[in-house]
């Protein structure tokens, strides 16, 4: 029975050392797998790497020296696609989407831009459309959305290549000013917005005409805070258009006299 035994373990041991050898012999030294699992052994058993491995490297550097050659470069072209779209997402988040200028997001980085700068005046003015819910009730929405991108052109035209020119929403516009001597610049701004305005957008067979309302404030940029800034412009453009309304009313108050 000893001796049964003895000679089967021999036979096993003789098997399993053979075995062992003829796995060794089926693998290069640039490919041989690290791991006794077999799962573990395919993907360096498929693959070759694109260069001779010096033949005192260890089984983990040509591991290590695959990966990099097979899956870094494409790493890198992902963090590269992700980054586009990360600047694509940011570009997106501060524009708005009718009109393609800045929003209300895109505004605010502009005045940090500038704040940074810390040298000359900052000016911001507000516009907006008066009687545009009249155009959307009786033309509807889509001529109200070809009136609001015409206008948000004209303001763009009117305006030099370096100031931010934003919609807030609906029918108000903005228009952020940074010069050394900001008062000339206004007044360049609101003549070429009287002059682009004058002209009304056409519009398969309709004539629309352009009326606004403007709110300006001012500050240096040293000192300036845009919460107030906005406040400021917003409350002289309330102003203006209730003066407007006024007069609006005494026209027809007179005219039923």
């Amino acid at each position: 029975m000893r001796s049964f035994l003895l000679h089967t373990l021999w036979i096993s041991l003789f098997l399993m050392l053979s075995s062992m050898a003829q796995a060794t012999s089926n693998c290069t030294p640039t490919v041989c797998p690290y791991t006794v699992s077999e799962q573990a052994k395919q993907p360096l058993n498929q693959h070759v790497l694109m260069f001779e491995a010096p033949s005192d490297w260890t089984i983990e550097q040509v591991h290590e020296a695959y990966l990099n050659q097979q899956f870094r470069p494409a790493l890198g072209h992902r963090i590269q696609t992700l980054q586009r779209q990360h600047k694509a997402a940011v570009a997106d988040a501060q524009l708005d989407p009718l009109t393609d200028i800045l929003n209300r997001r895109g505004l605010d980085h502009a005045f940090q831009r500038i704040v940074q700068n810390g040298k000359g005046e900052v000016a911001l003015l507000l516009l907006d459309l008066n009687k545009f819910k009249a155009v959307n009730d009786t033309y509807g929405h889509d001529v109200g959305d070809i009136l609001l991108q015409a206008v948000a052109a004209r303001i763009q035209h009117a305006t030099r290549g370096q100031d931010a020119v934003a919609r807030l929403g609906g029918d108000e516009y903005a228009i952020l000013l940074h010069h050394a001597h900001v008062n000339d610049a206004l007044a360049r701004v609101k003549e070429r917005l009287q002059k682009a305005f004058a002209e009304p957008v056409h519009h398969q067979g309709l004539t629309l005409h352009i009326d606004t309302c403007v709110g300006i404030a001012q500050s240096p940029v040293a000192s300036a805070d845009y919460n107030a800034l906005y406040r400021q412009a917003d409350q002289a453009l309330y102003q203006q258009k209730q003066a407007l309304k006024n007069t609006q009313l005494t026209a027809v108050n007179e005219a039923n006299a």
